[in-house]
């Protein structure tokens, strides 16, 4: 049995760091009060222990949670870390301590409050991460395609791998403003840095036009009679609007407005590029 001091453990925020608090609590034998990241401890009447990042440690512990609990469980915190919403590391922690008791079948002890939590926060991050394959649009920039999400949790990770593998010879970056961060990607290479601010260059004349063809083909394949804007929020949360070009631009003139002031689209009969067919490309396309 652990004791369980007044005390909260204090990591860098990575999921290296939150592993090495495991280690560090089944080392002294103790369950602290809370888990939390740096950046968001605030002084309080407990008192505070700092534990460092150690690559070794979190890959012992790592290793150690497919070795008692299966791969499955594995999974499951690491999808479950990327929740972004208060109490996560907690959770995450008692689930572990459950697992090395009770092995792979900790993920099915649904009854267990900490089994719940964290399999309810793995399926809103996967959720997010659905949702937002269909919503991402791209802009392009100097021969590269951006786009800007505002997502609830750090669905990064998870949508590394389609995209990547959705546009493999191209140069894009996905910029992740709620935690200032970005996926780039150039050809076979990837990663995920800290960007803090972005500053975005003015839309060329070609961008303006593909904007205005998108908004065009939204507007066309409305159908007016069955309009329906209760089941658009639903399956089209609103929160993701302001990224999305045909909502957040409808402010902005129809398509003839937009070759009247000389901007020229693809002739009938054209066929557009199979690479380049559009910088606004659905992401499940």
């Amino acid at each position: 049995m652990f004791d369980r001091p007044d005390l909260i453990y204090l990591h860098d925020g990575s999921f290296a760091g939150f592993l090495c608090c495991v280690f560090e609590s089944f080392v002294r034998r103790e369950a602290p009060l809370d888990i939390v990241c740096r950046e968001d401890c605030q002084t309080g009447l407990y008192a505070v222990r700092e534990i460092e990042s150690d690559r070794a440690r979190a890959g012992r512990v790592f290793r150690s949670i497919g070795e008692r609990m299966g791969e499955e469980a594995r999974q499951l915190v690491q999808r479950a870390f990327l929740f972004g919403e208060g109490g996560r590391d907690l959770w995450l922690y008692r689930f572990l301590c459950r697992g090395y008791r009770y092995g792979p079948a900790v993920c099915d002890m649904l009854g267990d409050e900490a089994v719940s939590r964290v399999q309810k926060m793995a399926l809103s991050v996967s959720n997010e991460a659905h949702l937002l394959l269909g919503f991402v649009r791209f802009a392009e920039y100097d021969g590269a395609l951006l786009s800007q999400i505002s997502p609830k949790h750090f669905v990064l990770p998870v949508l590394r791998e389609h995209f990547c593998d959705r546009y493999p010879e191209e140069t894009f970056m996905i910029h992740d403003k709620t935690h200032q961060m970005a996926l780039i990607y150039r050809p076979h290479r990837a990663k995920i840095v800290s960007v803090k601010a972005l500053e975005l260059p003015p839309d060329t004349p070609q961008e303006q036009l593909y904007r205005q063809l998108w908004r065009g083909y939204h507007q066309s394949a409305t159908i007016a009679a069955r309009v329906n804007p209760r089941c658009q929020r639903g399956n089209m949360p609103k929160r993701f609007w302001g990224e999305m070009c045909e909502m957040a631009d409808r402010s902005a003139p129809p398509l003839e407005g937009a070759r009247a002031a000389g901007l020229q689209g693809p002739e009938r009969g054209d066929a557009p590029s199979p690479q380049r067919s559009s910088p606004h490309r659905l992401a499940g396309e």
